[in-house]
């Protein structure tokens, strides 16, 4: 099921059958996995539901935050971007690294809205924590098990255009980095149509929350929240999954400092190895290329290219984060490509010289 923004209808989800659904803390064991991810001893399922929004709820959820959003204040440094990337409605998948106790209430304190959390269900017994996560109102999940209805209730939410925050780990880092993603948060998404925006958070770990506070000092903590993605759902459906759990994953990794990108590092360097390998070979194509030689020409055709080609072939509606872009040092400007215009875009907006890359094909092109 889609949603469709201004919509008021429902359409009911079907999940996969039995022997195909995907559970939200499903382990996913690989090679260098730190150790099989935890299972809920106890099944219940009847206190797995999505929350529903009655008035008392909501105003246990606005003391509760109001509470929580003064201890951290007092307790805690929090440095925060990106919150104005989160829609104030509308369907929202929040995926998030987890470290430690403190990202549940950094996450909800600074939230732009309410927020539908995904917890496993051992916490529903604890004296006081269960008491007020009950209260507040959470989907409880059977961690390692194939929940369907926590399944249902995280899709009741995603249609309803309600924002529900899920940590892909499936448990609390044990290394204090990330570890291999689970599949739930991609089937989430992928049978929901709901963007992604991840919620990246370091400075959380135990050790360092609780150390600080008992000699009194404030912790240093760090949220960002990353721009909207959306998964696509191509060729079979389990690869689909797979794929998206990755690009999860590596977009959590993208905004994390290297030390906490666990599992995820190996992979984010051979991407930037590919890359760096790829300029590296552009400049020993076709017997090496003599960048003196055509100096010259270069600036002339770039001149043209930037400034006469671009204003000839079309007019620029609006442009828009230019200001990101250095203006000097090293940086790699990834687009999209949708037609042969696309380069004279590029090159018109971008706010200093750049080196195109071009498939080897039009080496050969006349003219």
């Amino acid at each position: 099921m889609v949603y469709t923004p201004g919509s008021k209808t429902r359409q009911k989800h079907q999940l996969l059958p039995a022997t195909q659904t995907t559970c939200l803390d499903q382990t996913m064991p690989k090679p260098d996995s730190a150790s099989p991810k935890p299972v809920t001893p106890r099944v219940r399922p009847e206190i797995t539901r999505l929350p529903p929004l009655t008035r008392w709820r909501r105003a246990a959820r606005w003391i509760i935050v109001r509470f929580l959003r003064l201890l951290v204040h007092l307790l805690t440094r929090v440095h925060g971007t990106g919150f104005e990337n989160m829609p104030a409605d509308g369907p929202v998948l929040v995926v998030s690294n987890h470290l430690g106790d403190a990202d549940l209430v950094i996450g909800l304190v600074f939230a732009a809205r309410p927020v539908e959390v995904v917890s496993k269900a051992d916490f529903y017994d604890f004296p006081v924590l269960g008491w007020l996560m009950e209260t507040y109102g959470v989907i409880w999940v059977h961690r390692g098990r194939p929940d369907r209805r926590a399944l249902h209730a995280v899709l009741d939410g995603l249609a309803e255009g309600r924002a529900v925050a899920i940590a892909p780990e499936g448990r609390e880092s044990v290394s204090g980095a990330l570890e291999e993603g689970t599949p739930g948060a991609a089937y989430l998404a992928l049978k929901s149509g709901a963007p992604i925006f991840t919620g990246d958070i370091h400075g959380t770990e135990n050790r360092n929350v609780y150390s600080k506070l008992k000699r009194l000092s404030r912790p240093e903590i760090s949220l960002t929240v990353g721009k909207p993605f959306y998964l696509d759902q191509t060729g079979n459906w389990r690869k689909a999954v797979d794929r998206g759990t990755q690009q999860i994953m590596l977009t959590l990794a993208e905004q994390l400092p290297p030390e906490y990108r666990g599992v995820y590092l190996k992979d984010m360097d051979l991407e930037y190895e590919m890359v760096a390998d790829g300029l590296e070979q552009n400049h020993t194509l076709k017997g090496g290329y003599n960048h003196a030689r055509y100096a010259t020409r270069r600036r002339v055709l770039r001149f043209l290219m930037k400034w006469g080609g671009f204003t000839l072939l079309a007019k620029l509606d609006r442009v828009e984060g230019m200001e990101n872009v250095p203006s000097q040092g090293p940086a790699i400007i990834m687009i999209n490509h949708i037609s042969f215009i696309d380069p004279f875009v590029v090159l018109h907006v971008t706010p200093r010289n750049i080196v195109p890359l071009a498939k080897i094909e039009v080496y050969d092109y006349p003219s």
